[in-house]
């Protein structure tokens, strides 16, 4: 089963997710943190990340980067209420994210996304179109 990890510094953002997820044939697992991510991602392979950008510590775009050098296996999406367009530019450059999100998001795209995500992964590519 693919593991998808939710990245949220809002216990509520999280349970929402969750939620509307709650049908799929995926693991759900969580961190509270960019950090929290990383160390969890350190012991557990994880096939989707799902991060938001505003967190304490480090940013949702610090953190795909991250996740892009460490684990480039990993689909990597961006979850923001704060939407512009220079932070689109540098999510997709720095941390070749797959999607962008807004907050608040409509559950069927969301779901749609993550279902889409997954089967890039079963398919065996995480890459961006040109990225090959």
């Amino acid at each position: 089963m693919q593991k998808v990890l939710l990245v949220d510094d809002e216990p509520n953002v999280i349970k929402s997710i969750t939620r509307i997820l709650h049908e799929e044939p995926c693991e759900i697992i969580t961190a509270n943190s960019g950090r929290q991510a990383l160390e969890l991602m350190a012991t557990t392979p994880v096939d989707v990340i799902v991060s938001d950008e505003r967190m304490p510590g480090m940013s949702g775009v610090e953190l795909l980067s991250a996740v892009s050098r460490i684990y480039p296996e990993t689909v990597r999406i961006i979850l923001t209420g704060h939407a512009n367009t220079q932070l689109v530019f540098q999510a997709i450059n720095d941390g070749s994210i797959y999607r962008f999100l807004t907050k608040p998001w409509d559950d069927e795209e969301f779901v749609a996304v993550i279902r889409h995500a997954m089967a890039m992964k079963n398919e065996g590519g995480s890459t961006l179109p040109g990225q090959d």
